[in-house]
């Protein structure tokens, strides 16, 4: 719930860096037989070792180990201390960093508003977390210790009970995100901003077609909504689908619309971001995720480009934010503060909220900003030269992204010697030392003094924190880049500006449906055409061939005419020439016979 619950891990002994080098695999040796006893150990614990492993405490590194304060004991806290560590345990309870995403907290002081005990915590509640329990404190050590405190107060009710009332409401809820895993809340980073994505399920056995997918779809959206692409239907019975952007798209899809196909009853529901990628990575083809990525850079562009309000400064893009933040940086004198409470204070302050590494940088639960600072800082400077500044070292200069602790002598030369050529020593602004000075004269030690060397640094915004308890100050530099980084993810764009983008991306949509209607017109009346020229081209080769025959078989029959009248004249002709012939030869035939019957009979006598 807290991370001032979690205590640093004891040192081990023998573990020093020196020493690790030395029996690489007589260390790795025993660190696997370690694991091996503490597994014994704690299966011997559990009994018989069955059911779900316990999760594993995350490791730290030794750089975190050796930074993470060791949590005092109740022993070894004075009373003082008890009572401060009590109220700022107490206040983070219920402070807004916490209250929006424990959820435990949160519906305790819901049901508590619901009974008219206004936006309080049972007592109860506080004294059974871990950190209370651990440092044995009861409740009235609690109301004692809350007694001055401007953020919770406690209130007795009638049965007798104590109640801890914060001020301000109720923060709404919010996920809490696990470490590494990715918040896809801001509007850069909606995954339905450039239609959404929505995954069809329940489908029928038989999978539909496409067409069928379509018309079912229709009949539950609005008109002109363009359905960019229907996947293929997977084992589940189910497809991804991407439509085109409208108005109130996603308030529609949220709650699940029922659509019949084929005597069934199918479930079209919104995806989540994690369902996104996945079927973006898995159910879309290399030229519609192509596409549909190119859309979404645009969108993130032209967003960057809307007006935007922060720390109650109107800019009018993200550019123009960057560009006025580096403009203050470069106009203001190092060692200089901004005017409090003024506009530019308020900015920066609001950008500074948009940091990764927000809660480090404003201090923590001890310390709260009080001012902004622009000032030098050196790259990879660590420690003192050996004849800095003097009180050179740990105490000098912000602790952070750009961490100026001293460094080595820049451009050494005499001392006396002009701004940005440091001399051995430490002198006033002019003498400027390799080490930070203090907030008035630079090149002079103090106990928070920035870098006071202008020729070999950088500048930049440090805030200004104060210690709750001690009111002791310290600073700490932030990069503008990262702030700017984080704010594109979710820019605060003007509501209006906004809203007329919007409207503009959905009519642009609706035109876009009407050129793909007027398309797929053209496509079909084209399609019909090619239809009509292939028909009149087949019924043309269909009746080329008996328009050809006619005359071809006039033509043959002409032929057969003539043939069978050049034949007929010829076979009369040799009718009767043939006639005479035949008579003499059987004239000849029948001499013949006669003396051969002369011939005969004379031989007889």
């Amino acid at each position: 719930m807290a991370a001032e619950e979690a205590s640093a891990p004891a040192a081990q002994p023998g573990a020093s860096p020196a020493a690790e080098p030395a029996k690489p695999a007589a260390a790795a040796t025993e660190a696997a037989a370690a694991a091996a006893a503490a597994a014994e150990a704690s299966e011997g614990q559990e009994g018989s070792g069955k059911g779900p492993r316990p999760a594993k405490r995350p490791r730290k590194s030794p750089a975190a180990a050796a930074a993470a304060p060791k949590l005092k004991t109740r022993e070894e806290m004075t009373e003082e201390e008890l009572k401060a560590t009590l109220k700022r345990q107490i206040e983070y309870y219920l402070s807004d960093a916490n209250l929006a995403t424990d959820a435990f907290f949160h519906e305790k002081i819901q049901e508590a508003e619901k009974q008219g005990k206004g936006v309080s915590l049972n007592i109860c509640f506080v004294l059974s977390s871990p950190r209370i329990k651990a440092l044995a404190a009861t409740k009235e050590e609690i109301a004692a210790a809350l007694c001055d405190s401007a953020a919770v107060s406690v209130h007795p009710d009638a049965a007798g009970d104590l109640w801890l009332q914060r001020q301000g409401p109720l923060p709404p809820l919010k996920k809490k995100f696990k470490k590494g895993e990715k918040d896809e809340a801001g509007l850069a980073k909606d995954p339905h901003a450039v239609g959404c994505m929505a995954r069809l399920s329940n489908l029928p056995a038989e999978a539909p077609s496409w067409q069928a997918i379509k018309d079912a779809l229709r009949e539950k959206l609005p008109p002109k909504v363009q359905i960019r692409y229907v996947s293929r239907v997977d084992k589940n019975q189910q497809c991804t689908v991407w439509l085109g952007s409208f108005k109130g798209d996603k308030a529609l899809l949220e709650k699940p619309l029922q659509l019949q196909l084929a005597n069934a009853e199918a479930t079209l529901a919104l995806m989540s971001p994690q369902e996104v990628r996945a079927a973006v990575n898995s159910d879309l083809p290399p030229r519609v995720r192509a596409s549909r990525e190119k859309e979404l850079q645009q969108y993130r562009r032209q967003l960057l480009l809307l007006p935007l309000q922060l720390g109650g400064l109107r800019f009018s893009s993200v550019g123009h934010l960057a560009k006025c933040m580096q403009d203050l940086i470069q106009k203001t004198s190092a060692g200089n503060f901004l005017k409090s409470k003024s506009a530019a204070e308020n900015a920066v302050f609001a950008l500074l909220n948009y940091h990764p590494n927000r809660a480090h940088k404003l201090g923590g639960p001890q310390r709260a900003p009080v001012a902004i600072k622009v000032d030098f800082h050196h790259k990879g400077a660590r420690q003192g030269g050996p004849q800095g500044a003097p009180q050179g070292g740990a105490q000098r200069g912000p602790q952070g992204e750009n961490e100026a602790n001293g460094g080595p002598q820049a451009n050494g030369g005499p001392q006396g010697a002009p701004e940005g050529q440091g001399g051995p020593q430490g002198g006033t602004e002019g003498q400027g030392g390799p080490q930070g000075g203090t907030e008035g004269e630079k090149g002079q030690g103090g106990p928070q003094g920035a870098p006071g060397n202008e020729g070999s640094g950088t500048k930049c915004f440090f805030v200004i924190r104060r210690h709750k308890e001690t009111n002791e100050e310290d600073a700490e530099d932030f990069s503008v880049s990262k702030c700017i980084s984080e704010l594109s993810k979710n820019p605060p764009v003007e509501p209006e500006a906004f809203a007329a983008f919007l409207e503009q991306r959905y009519q642009a949509a609706a035109a876009a449906f009407d050129a793909a209607q007027q398309q797929q017109q053209k496509r079909k009346a084209a399609a019909a055409a090619a239809a009509a020229a292939a028909a009149a081209t087949d019924e043309k080769n269909t009746n080329e061939p008996q328009d050809e025959q006619q005359p071809q078989q006039q033509q043959q029959q002409q032929q057969q005419q003539q043939t069978e009248e050049h034949s007929g004249g010829d076979s009369k002709a040799q009718t009767e020439a043939a006639e005479p012939a035949a008579a003499a030869e059987a004239a000849a035939a029948e001499a013949a016979a006669a003396s051969s019957t002369a011939a005969a009979e004379e031989s007889k006598a």
